[in-house]
């Protein structure tokens, strides 16, 4: 699921939660804060892939009844945060055979945004991700030519 050129992800996002937690059988606790200032478009596409996978990780792993998501985007800066009530994962680390996590820091990486992956106090995890206007415009430029060959491609 992608999103509407010009809008946020809050959309997307939004749908693509209140679905998985229905399928699941999880509550789900939304916040959505976008002010008026949009991400670049491939910044916003591997903000979604991330939240997606965070998602999907919860739905698959977890055996959690709640699920809380905060998306937030204030002059340029991302902020996410999945968590959920579930059974919680070891030190911040996925299981030897499965490669989502690592490819949720890869596409953080790429977008200069940190990316922490936690138990949770009460139990279960948190996925947190933060972006600031602290990258360069060289990275910038990678992420948005990446994304118009991804757009090219599935025309």
């Amino acid at each position: 699921m992608l999103f509407r050129s010009g809008a946020g992800i809050g959309d997307a996002l939004s749908s693509h939660v209140r679905a998985v937690g229905a399928e699941a059988g999880l509550t789900v606790h939304l916040v959505l804060d976008e002010d008026a200032s949009r991400l670049p478009p491939g910044v916003a596409a591997e903000i979604l892939r991330i939240a997606q996978e965070a998602v999907a990780n919860v739905r698959r792993h977890a055996q959690a009844r709640t699920l809380w998501v905060t998306y937030r985007v204030t002059e340029g800066e991302a902020y996410l945060r999945v968590a959920d009530d579930g059974r919680g994962i070891p030190d911040g680390r996925g299981r030897p055979d499965s490669f989502g996590l690592q490819i949720m820091r890869e596409r953080a990486a790429r977008i200069g945004a940190s990316l922490t992956v936690r138990r949770r106090s009460a139990g279960g995890t948190v996925v947190e991700l933060s972006r600031s206007e602290e990258h360069t415009s060289e990275l910038q430029s990678r992420v948005d030519i990446s994304y118009a060959v991804f757009c090219l491609k599935k025309k």
